[in-house]
């Protein structure tokens, strides 16, 4: 009798321990889920099934119980380490199957239940609605999974619809016009007065939303009242814009060109974007702006900006001793114009007097603050480098990218 009634004590011992560690694995795992939806900044809705789900465009003609449907997902698994890692295991893979089947995950029924043709959205499936302590040959077990999908359709504009809010439910919205929602997130602006309706000078990146390339411009004029070359969604947002301001521009169907015939030849309603930039008539204010898209476009943030207005980045400190005017100093160094990818000077292994002779403004202020070792990059705006005259192949007004390696001092 005391065996058995040490036994009965044992296997409860045993059965509780088992329920704690299940119930913290449990919350761990919630914990989790609710970590990465915090960091994501999106609302997601919990279903009748226990997961959630984030709905980018509900699609039109809602799925029925039996309806075949075909979607595009990518998938990833939150780290089972609970590192806050997360690992892609599927990307852009494509997925066909009957509404009501029961050999596939049950959240696919649910998913299906909750969309129409078109629709896209972010589906967080906690471990135990998933594959559970089971694993996969590419997902551990006790896994949270994350699915970004999207539902096909035959309808054109309804599938490039579905594309744009996928790609743009990461940004605020500026504007509603009708049924479409036009999207604008700005980089950066440098302050000024808002531009006028009588013509704005650009230079844009225009795209499909799938990323193919329409148009590159440097210098692209338009006159909003009379110009129908751009999009209507293209011409809204440039004009809610100021000058020497950069931004992305992510235009839907319905602000999109309406017909075939377009100057880019592409089918109608199709979901566009832009970056793109209004230059300002002053050069002083175009060079700021041009540095900042540099800056913002690398995701470079100077140590400091020296009082002639140079930009000045230090990649590696050096060893005493310091250049200083008048120095003999050892180096190799490029000279870019920015945004050229081409140095269009460039010396390796030179060795010369620091001076006005040998330097320009800009190159002579940064390298003073450079050590023997060290490496550097200065952008020299044009009054510290060419000034408003042509050099060889530089233009008037050029802002300088100028990376050096400092070797020796004497």
């Amino acid at each position: 009798m005391k065996k058995h009634f040490l036994f009965i004590f044992i296997s409860l011992i045993i059965l509780n321990f088992s329920c704690i560690k299940e119930k913290t694995l449990h919350d761990l795992k919630y914990q989790q889920i609710y970590t990465y939806i915090q960091q994501t900044g999106l609302v997601f809705d919990t279903t009748r099934s226990g997961f959630f789900i984030h709905t980018n465009f509900k699609g039109i003609n809602n799925f029925n119980k039996g309806d075949v449907v075909h979607l595009v997902y990518t998938a990833i698994y939150l780290d089972p380490n609970y590192n806050g890692n997360h690992v892609t295991f599927a990307e852009n893979d494509t997925f066909m199957f009957r509404i009501g089947n029961r050999e596939i995950l049950d959240a696919w029924n649910e998913i299906a239940d909750n969309f129409g043709e078109g629709g896209s959205g972010i589906a967080i499936l906690p471990f135990d609605k998933a594959y559970n302590k089971e694993h996969t040959p590419t997902i551990p077990p006790y896994s949270n999974i994350v699915y970004f999908f999207r539902f096909y359709s035959n309808n054109y504009r309804v599938d490039q619809l579905s594309k744009f809010y996928e790609y743009a439910q990461q940004y605020d919205t500026m504007s509603v016009i009708y049924n479409d929602t036009l999207i604008y997130a700005k980089y950066y602006d440098i302050g000024q007065e808002l531009i006028a309706n009588d013509g704005i000078k650009l230079d844009f990146n225009l795209y499909t939303i799938e990323d193919s390339l329409l148009q590159e411009s440097y210098n692209f004029f338009i006159n909003p009242s009379t110009n129908d070359a751009m999009p209507p969604g293209f011409i809204e947002a440039i004009l809610n814009m100021t000058y020497g301001e950069m931004g992305k521009i992510i235009i839907p169907p319905g602000l999109s060109y309406d017909s075939d015939d377009n100057i880019y030849n592409i089918p109608a309603y199709s979901a566009l974007y832009a970056e793109a930039r209004t230059i300002p008539d002053s050069m002083e204010l175009n060079q700021t702006s041009k540095i900042y898209k540099y800056l913002y476009l690398n995701g470079a943030t100077p140590d400091s900006i020296l009082p002639n207005g140079v930009y000045y980045f230090r990649n590696k400190l050096g060893e005493l001793p310091k250049a200083y005017y008048g120095a003999t100093i050892s180096y190799s160094d490029s000279l870019y114009i920015l945004d050229n990818d081409i140095p269009f000077e460039s010396c390796q292994g030179c060795s010369k007097k620091l001076n006005s002779s040998n330097f320009l403004p800009g190159q002579l202020s940064g390298i003073q603050l450079m050590k023997t070792g060290g490496e550097a990059t200065f952008i020299i705006p044009y009054q510290q480098g060419y000034g408003s005259v042509w050099h060889g192949n530089v233009p008037p007004y050029s802002t300088l990218i100028y990376k050096i390696k400092l070797t020796n001092v004497d």
